[in-house]
């Protein structure tokens, strides 16, 4: 993919880590982000409020 570099960060090693390349590499590497993410909250009401803004992009802090 021309202008993207690869190298160490997280992000690349998400973005490049698939040796099968995805359709959509960019909805797969935040799919992954997302899991690594969701697996830091023990309280299933902070998991679902995390599903809740990964679908909507919404996060109701109230």
């Amino acid at each position: 993919m021309q202008g993207v570099e690869k190298s160490n960060d997280l992000l690349s090693r998400l973005y490049f880590s698939s040796t099968n390349p995805a359709e959509n590499p960019l909805l797969t590497m935040l799919q992954k982000l997302y899991r690594m993410l969701e697996m830091n909250f023990q309280d299933e009401k902070e998991r679902d409020a995390m599903t809740t803004f990964a679908r909507t992009g919404v996060y109701d802090f109230v």
